[in-house]
């Protein structure tokens, strides 16, 4: 699963470049006003839809009910797909009022092309609860796989077909190409659910080394199924734990709508025209939004395994300490490094992968914000990490809070730096953000579960990082004797071998432990 999300985010980033070559600057703006408002519609509809349908399956097929728990499945289907249909119709409707508000009435024409996708994506994410709470990832990860390759052939070609009636219309094409992704991977995991689910009446596999039978006579009587369940006490128990997780899935999509609202608006009231506005944001919301959300696969993929793992011991009144403080190790291991590289070398890499469509000025202006953003990698992946815990625990509702929070404090803070310092006090907010989340998540889990991971893991882990990031920082002085581009593979191999030592001396961390 992990591998395969990584190849998905890989093929995701790796699908901007060209994308940005083809729409530049302002089209790469119009196309970021699309998503904030498309990706708040899919966490309203479906936001809650995967781990509930997990955790619900997991429980009826862990006791051996493998046909109630695809009737859960089916269940779980009812709400996003109808409100996929209201929201997809409200979208086309509205289209030229919303664009309008955000400050470039160009984006209207572009909602049409996206709007379908809301409604397959209600179908993706119930079947990935489903095969999750099976434990069985394969297939979500083979769809995001399909989707993310379907995204490629269809949005880059369309978008070029279609750029030469102009920047509307190349974006107008490339989120068709995103509907199109939609349909295949709604299509492979319905078909794959109909081929392998039949006959299936128990785990594909045990959560955590316990056996199902185990699991059934010794759990907890909330977890315990003795007769077959009826259709509303299905559905309770799906949308019992949807609707707090869908409001923390709400809250960073709304916040991120906002900015598509706000920024833009700002930056014109600023005394920028809308094209200009517009394609700040498009720098601020596209190549460096991209880049900082790139590690964030490895944590999610983490997250999926933790959250079974947890809900299944948690069932049964065992530690749950261990799979956490595996399970934050393994994220910090991977993603702290990108902080480091992110923070010390963002030009060169900006440079390598967007100079086809941004020019020498907006370059810099990217490399600012990803030096600031880059501490974004570390808090994003702890709170992935960390709301997983509580998912797993029954108090989904905590890390809504915490998103709560973090969300007021952005459009707090953008409001009052972006009319100061322009488009990199939105970048500093999205910081301030993350900050607030993460510290109150870890305050909470700690207080709910115990120590997030363990001292000496820590304290090991501290060290690999020092190490790495001492042997990135002869960037610099590298850099001024064969120039930035030479000097950031270098210095990367060097602190990648430093890393790894330390690792491998203080076995802070398995390789099995990534991969599990």
């Amino acid at each position: 699963m992990a591998a395969l999300s990584i190849a998905a985010k890989l093929i995701g980033v790796f699908y901007r470049l060209p994308l940005t070559n083809i729409l530049g600057a302002e089209g790469m703006g119009l196309y970021q006003m699309i998503f904030p408002v498309y990706s708040l519609l899919l966490a309203f509809i479906a936001g809650g839809i995967p781990s509930s349908v997990a955790k619900c399956v997991s429980e009826l097929a862990t006791c051996g009910m493998g046909d109630e728990a695809k009737r859960a499945l089916k269940y779980g289907m009812i709400l996003p797909i109808s409100l996929g249909v209201l929201a997809a119709t409200l979208l086309v409707i509205f289209r030229n009022r919303i664009s309008a508000i955000q400050g470039n009435e160009a984006a209207g024409m572009a909602y049409i092309a996206i709007a379908p996708a809301i409604i397959f994506y209600g179908v993706i994410a119930s079947v990935r609860g489903y095969f999750q709470g099976m434990n069985n990832l394969l297939p979500g990860g083979i769809s995001q796989l399909i989707e993310q390759v379907a995204k490629v052939i269809f949005g880059l070609s369309l978008a070029a077909a279609l750029s030469g009636m102009g920047v509307s219309y190349a974006v107008f094409g490339a989120l068709i190409g995103v509907t199109l992704s939609e349909v295949a991977a709604a299509l492979y995991l319905w078909i794959r659910y109909v081929k392998r689910s039949v006959g299936k009446t128990a785990l594909e596999r045990p959560i955590g080394g316990i056996g199902s039978l185990e699991l059934c006579t010794e759990a907890g009587e909330d977890v315990v199924v003795r007769a077959a369940p009826t259709a509303s006490e299905l559905m309770r128990r799906i949308y019992s734990v949807a609707l707090p997780v869908t409001l923390g899935s709400l809250v960073m999509p709304l916040s991120q709508a906002v900015d598509s609202f706000l920024v833009i608006n700002l930056l014109s009231d600023g005394g920028l025209d809308a094209s200009a506005a517009t394609s700040l944001f498009g720098l601020f919301a596209g190549p460096v939004s991209s880049l900082i959300g790139l590690p964030s696969v490895i944590t999610a993929a983490l997250a999926a395994a933790l959250l079974p793992e947890i809900a299944a011991r948690k069932s049964r009144n065992l530690d749950i300490s261990d799979a956490l403080s595996s399970k934050m190790s393994a994220a910090l291991v991977v993603i702290v490094p990108v902080v480091a590289v992110f923070a010390i070398a963002p030009e060169p890499i900006l440079r390598i992968l967007y100079s086809g469509g941004l020019d020498d000025v907006e370059l810099g202006q990217a490399a600012v914000m990803l030096r600031i953003e880059s501490v974004n990698v570390l808090l994003l992946g702890v709170i992935q990490i960390s709301t997983a815990a509580m998912q797993g625990i029954n108090k989904a509702y905590v890390p809504a809070i915490c998103l709560v929070a973090g969300a007021v404090m952005k459009v707090t803070s953008v409001m009052a730096l972006l009319p100061v310092v322009g488009i990199t006090g939105a970048a500093i907010s999205t910081v301030i953000c993350y900050a607030v989340t993460c510290a109150i998540d870890i305050v909470c889990l700690r207080h709910a579960a115990g120590p997030v991971i363990r001292a000496k893991r820590g304290i090991n882990i501290l060290f690999s990082v020092a190490a790495f990031t001492i042997a990135m920082l002869l960037y610099f002085p590298l850099s001024g004797f064969v120039g930035e581009m030479a000097a950031l593979p270098i210095a990367f191999i060097l602190a990648s071998g430093a890393y790894f030592l330390v690792i491998a001396k203080t076995k802070c961390i398995l390789l099995s432990e990534i991969l599990s």
